[in-house]
């Protein structure tokens, strides 16, 4: 999925269970950035992603400016950011232990993206409406990919004591968020009418056909 990929070390080296409990600490900041999105999803659907300032977002969101930079970084990230990310690489980084790359990929793919489906449907479906209907925002979502495939292509090297630019690593761990990216927009451009479970399943299958780690 589209999101910020501000994870730190240390919450890559925490979990408990299927998706791991992140520290107290980190759970209530990702509520009060969570808090803040809603409020922007809000403003920007009804009034236009170039219309709304971010001191706008700000006051309603009863926050400052200079902590929506902090946390968001950029206004397109109001959008992009997603909740789940931090637990979904510390699941990750944990099934590699045991598990091949692109298994344990599925795994926490279909674990973490059923879990939002179910639970954040209608605000997933927003969110790709204003990403890809704002070329700032699609932008800025293509440059999440490579930021993302560069976490994941860390944490696979990590395991495999290998360098994290070994072409078929980076080869790898970009086909799978660019293939996530490009079923997020089919479902986008299909109305939301493809049956979610391709939208989780088919991606990792393709890759699979496709390509590999060795």
């Amino acid at each position: 999925m589209m999101v910020a990929v501000r994870t730190s070390a240390t919450l890559l080296r925490m979990s408990t269970g299927p998706l791991p409990t992140l520290p107290l600490r980190e759970r209530k900041r990702l509520r009060a950035m969570r808090n803040i999105q809603s409020v922007a999803l809000e403003l920007f659907d009804r009034e236009g992603f170039d219309t709304v300032t971010v001191e706008r977002i700000a006051e309603l969101a009863e926050v400052s400016p200079s902590s929506i930079y902090r946390w968001f970084g950029t206004k397109e990230q109001l959008i992009i950011w997603d909740e789940y990310d931090p637990a979904s690489l510390v699941a990750f980084q944990e099934r590699l232990a045991d598990t091949e790359p692109l298994e344990a990929l599925r795994e926490v793919v279909s674990l973490t993206m059923g879990a939002a489906f179910d639970d954040d449907a209608e605000r997933i479906k927003l969110r790709l409406r204003l990403a890809f209907t704002n070329p700032s925002v699609e932008a800025a979502s293509i440059l999440q990919t490579h930021e993302m495939a560069q976490l994941i292509a860390g944490i696979i090297a990590s395991y495999r004591d290998s360098d994290p630019s070994d072409l078929d690593i980076q080869v790898a761990a970009h086909g799978f968020v660019g293939a996530l990216l490009g079923a997020l927009r089919h479902w986008y451009a299909s109305d939301f009418t493809t049956p979610i479970e391709d939208i989780i399943e088919r991606p990792l299958a393709v890759i699979e056909q496709g390509a590999g780690l060795p």
